[in-house]
């Protein structure tokens, strides 16, 4: 066994025993010459300081330090600490900034605000004068006049002339176990009657005919009209050019009174007229009557009834002038 201190200092702990010593040292009890053999052999002066042996120092392994593959180290990012002053500086200026877009859009939209300090400049006033309103062109319409007094004057007529009518003769008539007798096969007619064309009235427009057609418009038979015409005692259409005329329709139920200038229409001419009076053609009563210029009637109201078909959904009626009035 080696006495180098180095070889001891590598050998552990548990091969020494509690002074110091090892257990091989302790098994060699022989004394050596240089130490005394028992405390009696030693000085007074050992006696009072009692020589210990020392322990050697035993030299540890130091432990070696973590590498970054055993204990990688964590990143932690640096706290940053903003400035409190910089952030009320820049909400001010904030602040600012919107209040001058605010007040720019105000001066826009109103450039005389209190606010502007370059209002426009004001203009004096000007004085404009009032003008006269605007007058209404008068346009023809159909006044009635007033109707003045008229003696009424009878025109003769054509007086019917006589015909002559035949004579009665005899026929037998057979009786079954009886005497034949005689009977007359016609009646003397001891007053001859003519009938007229139309019957004469004392106003100077007589209803003539009356008659139904077929509408020739692209309606078809979604119409149904009174239509008429006014026929001068020359017997051509009425010139209402020179005197006016108008004809009044009123239904049986009053749903219909209308007055209608005489004038000009597509399909009858010159003096005439056309009303409508339902969108499809039905069964129903009407009242017509010709009026002058003044509204007063110049011919005796008409009963006319109109007509279901659509062959005849235009009634026409004509009026005649039997006399100047």
């Amino acid at each position: 066994m080696s006495d180098n201190p180095n070889d001891l200092a590598q050998q552990p702990e548990d091969d020494f025993f509690e002074d110091g010593s090892r257990p091989e040292a302790a098994a060699d009890n022989t004394p050596r010459p240089d130490e005394p053999r028992s405390v009696f052999d030693l000085p007074d002066s050992s006696m009072r300081h009692p020589r210990t042996r020392r322990r050697p120092p035993v030299r540890r392994a130091r432990p070696s330090p973590p590498s970054y593959k055993e204990a990688p180290m964590e990143y932690v990012p640096p706290v940053r600490r903003g400035s409190g002053c910089a952030d009320v500086i820049t909400s001010i200026f904030l602040l600012l900034t919107v209040a001058v877009v605010a007040v720019t859009i105000l001066l826009i939209a109103n450039p005389r605000s209190p606010l502007n300090p370059f209002p426009p400049a004001t203009y004096p006033a000007v004085l404009i004068l009032a003008t006269d309103p605007p007058t209404l062109t008068p346009t023809e319409t159909f006044t009635p006049i007033p109707p003045t007094p008229t003696i009424p004057t009878v025109t003769p007529t054509d007086t019917p002339t006589p015909t002559d009518t035949l004579t009665p003769t005899h026929t037998y008539t057979p009786v079954v176990g009886g005497v034949a007798s005689a009977t007359s096969g016609a009646s003397v007619s001891t007053n001859p009657t003519q009938t007229p064309r139309f019957t004469p009235s004392t106003l100077p427009f007589t209803v003539k005919a009356v008659r139904y057609q077929a509408h020739t418009g692209t309606e078809g038979c979604n119409w149904m009209s009174i239509a008429g015409l006014v026929i001068n005692v020359e017997g051509a259409p009425f010139n209402v050019g020179q005197r006016l005329l108008a004809v009044r329709i009123t239904s049986s139920n009053n749903r219909i009174d209308q007055i209608e200038p005489v004038g000009t229409t597509s399909t009858l001419g010159e003096g005439s007229f056309n009303v409508f009076v339902n969108p499809i053609p039905i069964v129903e009563d009407y009242t017509i009557q010709l009026l002058g210029a003044t509204g007063a009637p110049v011919s005796e109201p008409v009963a006319l009834q109109t007509r279901s078909g659509c062959e005849e959904n235009v009634a026409v009626i004509e009026f005649q002038q039997n006399r100047e009035y």
